[in-house]
Protein backbone atom coordinates (compact mmCIF):
# COMPACT_ATOMS: atom_id res chain seq x y z
CA UNK A 1 0.00 0.00 0.00
CA UNK A 2 1.04 3.33 -1.10
CA UNK A 3 1.54 5.75 2.37
CA UNK A 4 -0.26 8.83 1.79
CA UNK A 5 1.59 12.17 1.81
CA UNK A 6 0.36 15.80 2.37
CA UNK A 7 -1.66 17.90 4.89
CA UNK A 8 -4.72 16.09 4.80
CA UNK A 9 -3.27 12.58 5.51
CA UNK A 10 -3.41 11.37 9.04
CA UNK A 11 -2.35 7.57 9.75
CA UNK A 12 -4.50 5.68 11.93
CA UNK A 13 -1.83 4.66 14.77
CA UNK A 14 -3.67 3.99 17.38
CA UNK A 15 -6.15 1.91 15.37
CA UNK A 16 -4.04 -1.38 14.89
CA UNK A 17 -0.61 0.22 13.95
CA UNK A 18 1.41 -0.86 17.11
CA UNK A 19 0.10 -3.50 19.81
CA UNK A 20 -2.37 -6.33 20.55
CA UNK A 21 -5.20 -3.80 21.57
CA UNK A 22 -8.61 -5.76 20.68
CA UNK A 23 -10.38 -2.64 20.84
CA UNK A 24 -7.96 -0.80 18.70
CA UNK A 25 -8.48 -3.85 16.16
CA UNK A 26 -12.24 -3.64 16.39
CA UNK A 27 -12.35 0.07 15.28
CA UNK A 28 -9.28 0.12 12.97
CA UNK A 29 -11.48 -3.40 10.67
CA UNK A 30 -14.88 -1.24 11.05
CA UNK A 31 -13.42 1.71 9.60
CA UNK A 32 -11.67 0.23 7.13
CA UNK A 33 -14.66 -1.78 5.57
CA UNK A 34 -16.89 1.31 5.67
CA UNK A 35 -14.48 2.99 3.72
CA UNK A 36 -15.02 0.41 1.19
CA UNK A 37 -19.01 0.85 0.98
CA UNK A 38 -19.40 4.33 0.72
CA UNK A 39 -23.34 3.83 1.60
CA UNK A 40 -23.05 2.22 4.21
CA UNK A 41 -21.04 4.85 5.56
CA UNK A 42 -22.89 7.47 4.72
CA UNK A 43 -25.98 6.20 6.97
CA UNK A 44 -23.73 5.65 9.85
CA UNK A 45 -22.66 9.34 9.10
CA UNK A 46 -26.18 10.04 9.14
CA UNK A 47 -26.63 8.22 12.72
CA UNK A 48 -23.49 10.07 13.92
CA UNK A 49 -24.28 13.33 13.21
CA UNK A 50 -26.45 14.08 16.45
CA UNK A 51 -24.06 12.00 18.58
CA UNK A 52 -24.34 13.54 22.17
CA UNK A 53 -23.93 11.47 25.31
CA UNK A 54 -26.61 12.23 28.01
CA UNK A 55 -26.10 13.98 31.42
CA UNK A 56 -26.04 11.14 32.97
CA UNK A 57 -24.03 9.23 31.24
CA UNK A 58 -25.74 7.09 28.72
CA UNK A 59 -24.95 6.65 25.22
CA UNK A 60 -27.37 6.08 22.19
CA UNK A 61 -27.72 2.95 21.38
CA UNK A 62 -26.65 3.79 17.27
CA UNK A 63 -28.22 0.76 15.83
CA UNK A 64 -26.45 1.27 12.37
CA UNK A 65 -23.16 1.65 14.01
CA UNK A 66 -23.86 -0.88 16.35
CA UNK A 67 -24.39 -3.24 13.40
CA UNK A 68 -21.52 -2.52 11.14
CA UNK A 69 -19.23 -3.12 14.66
CA UNK A 70 -20.74 -6.35 14.66
CA UNK A 71 -20.01 -7.48 11.07
CA UNK A 72 -16.52 -6.03 11.81
CA UNK A 73 -16.35 -8.30 14.73
CA UNK A 74 -17.18 -11.37 12.59
CA UNK A 75 -15.04 -11.10 10.05
CA UNK A 76 -12.06 -9.86 11.84
CA UNK A 77 -12.56 -11.01 15.30
CA UNK A 78 -9.61 -9.62 17.10
CA UNK A 79 -8.88 -12.88 19.13
CA UNK A 80 -9.18 -14.98 15.94
CA UNK A 81 -9.08 -18.27 18.23
CA UNK A 82 -9.87 -19.43 21.55
CA UNK A 83 -8.25 -22.40 23.69
CA UNK A 84 -10.14 -24.96 25.78
CA UNK A 85 -8.71 -27.96 27.95
CA UNK A 86 -11.01 -31.19 28.29
CA UNK A 87 -11.52 -32.04 31.50
CA UNK A 88 -13.03 -35.05 30.43
CA UNK A 89 -12.62 -37.67 27.10
CA UNK A 90 -14.90 -36.24 24.86
CA UNK A 91 -16.69 -37.04 21.86
CA UNK A 92 -16.95 -33.84 19.26
CA UNK A 93 -18.66 -34.40 15.87
CA UNK A 94 -16.89 -38.14 15.56
CA UNK A 95 -13.86 -36.73 16.81
CA UNK A 96 -12.21 -38.21 20.29
CA UNK A 97 -10.66 -35.95 22.34
CA UNK A 98 -8.73 -37.28 25.47
CA UNK A 99 -8.53 -35.85 28.71
CA UNK A 100 -6.14 -33.05 29.48
CA UNK A 101 -6.17 -32.20 25.47
CA UNK A 102 -5.84 -28.48 24.40
CA UNK A 103 -8.36 -27.83 21.76
CA UNK A 104 -7.95 -24.41 19.35
CA UNK A 105 -10.99 -23.06 17.83
CA UNK A 106 -10.93 -20.78 15.01
CA UNK A 107 -13.13 -17.90 15.43
CA UNK A 108 -12.24 -16.73 11.77
CA UNK A 109 -13.54 -20.21 10.18
CA UNK A 110 -16.34 -20.55 12.04
CA UNK A 111 -17.32 -16.70 11.43
CA UNK A 112 -17.07 -17.71 7.58
CA UNK A 113 -19.24 -20.37 7.75
CA UNK A 114 -21.64 -20.18 4.50
CA UNK A 115 -24.42 -22.66 5.97
CA UNK A 116 -24.34 -20.09 8.78
CA UNK A 117 -23.51 -16.70 7.00
CA UNK A 118 -25.16 -16.28 3.37
CA UNK A 119 -22.21 -14.99 1.28
CA UNK A 120 -19.33 -15.75 4.23
CA UNK A 121 -17.25 -13.22 3.05
CA UNK A 122 -19.56 -10.37 2.24
CA UNK A 123 -19.76 -7.22 4.31
CA UNK A 124 -23.37 -6.93 5.26
CA UNK A 125 -23.89 -5.08 8.81
CA UNK A 126 -28.19 -5.86 7.77
CA UNK A 127 -26.96 -9.62 9.20
CA UNK A 128 -27.25 -8.06 12.77
CA UNK A 129 -30.49 -5.94 12.19
CA UNK A 130 -32.55 -8.15 10.61
CA UNK A 131 -31.96 -11.44 11.52
CA UNK A 132 -30.83 -12.97 15.41
CA UNK A 133 -27.22 -13.82 15.63
CA UNK A 134 -26.49 -17.25 15.10
CA UNK A 135 -24.49 -19.84 17.61
CA UNK A 136 -21.77 -19.48 15.60
CA UNK A 137 -20.84 -15.87 16.49
CA UNK A 138 -18.53 -15.75 19.02
CA UNK A 139 -16.02 -12.73 18.62
CA UNK A 140 -15.85 -12.66 22.76
CA UNK A 141 -15.91 -16.04 23.22
CA UNK A 142 -19.28 -17.71 25.24
CA UNK A 143 -20.20 -18.96 28.40
CA UNK A 144 -18.25 -18.88 31.91
CA UNK A 145 -14.73 -18.18 29.95
CA UNK A 146 -16.10 -15.86 27.65
CA UNK A 147 -14.73 -11.79 27.63
CA UNK A 148 -15.43 -10.01 31.24
CA UNK A 149 -15.45 -6.86 29.30
CA UNK A 150 -16.88 -7.47 26.24
CA UNK A 151 -19.87 -4.71 26.81
CA UNK A 152 -17.30 -2.01 27.91
CA UNK A 153 -15.33 -2.97 24.72
CA UNK A 154 -18.32 -2.34 22.39
CA UNK A 155 -19.85 0.74 24.26
CA UNK A 156 -15.68 2.14 23.88
CA UNK A 157 -15.91 1.23 20.23
CA UNK A 158 -19.42 3.13 19.61
CA UNK A 159 -18.72 5.72 21.39
CA UNK A 160 -15.09 6.31 20.09
CA UNK A 161 -15.96 5.53 16.05
CA UNK A 162 -19.24 7.82 16.56
CA UNK A 163 -16.98 11.35 17.51
CA UNK A 164 -14.45 10.38 14.95
CA UNK A 165 -17.41 9.74 11.80
CA UNK A 166 -19.23 13.00 13.64
CA UNK A 167 -16.41 15.12 13.58
CA UNK A 168 -13.80 13.83 10.63
CA UNK A 169 -14.67 12.95 6.89
CA UNK A 170 -12.43 10.30 6.22
CA UNK A 171 -11.56 8.80 2.65
CA UNK A 172 -9.66 5.54 1.71
CA UNK A 173 -5.94 5.67 0.79
CA UNK A 174 -6.49 2.57 -1.31
CA UNK A 175 -9.26 0.34 -3.18
CA UNK A 176 -8.47 -2.36 -1.21
CA UNK A 177 -8.62 -3.63 2.43
CA UNK A 178 -5.35 -3.75 4.25
CA UNK A 179 -3.54 -7.14 4.66
CA UNK A 180 -3.91 -8.86 8.18
CA UNK A 181 -1.31 -9.31 10.48
CA UNK A 182 -2.48 -12.91 12.70
CA UNK A 183 -0.25 -12.73 15.73
CA UNK A 184 -1.71 -12.20 19.25
CA UNK A 185 -4.76 -10.35 17.43
CA UNK A 186 -5.68 -10.21 13.62
CA UNK A 187 -5.24 -6.53 12.92
CA UNK A 188 -4.34 -4.23 9.46
CA UNK A 189 -0.66 -4.50 8.39
CA UNK A 190 1.21 -1.45 9.17
CA UNK A 191 -1.69 0.23 10.67
CA UNK A 192 -4.71 1.36 8.33
CA UNK A 193 -3.88 4.82 6.52
CA UNK A 194 -6.34 6.84 5.75
CA UNK A 195 -7.32 10.75 4.67
CA UNK A 196 -8.92 12.99 7.11
CA UNK A 197 -10.32 16.24 7.17
CA UNK A 198 -11.98 17.99 9.99
CA UNK A 199 -16.26 18.46 9.60
CA UNK A 200 -17.99 21.54 10.45
CA UNK A 201 -20.09 20.05 13.73
CA UNK A 202 -23.80 21.21 13.99
CA UNK A 203 -25.12 22.76 16.83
Amino acid sequence: MTRPSGASARRWVAMGGRGVETVAAAMSWTLALLLQHPAVLADVVDEARGFMPGPDGSVPALPRLSACIDEALRLFPPAHSVGRRAIADVDVGGFFVPQGSVVLLSLVAMHRRADLWPEPARFDPDRFVTTPRPAGYLPFGVGLRGCIGRHMALLEARVCLAVLLQRVAWTPTSTTLPPCDTVITIRPRGGLWVHGRRRAVEG
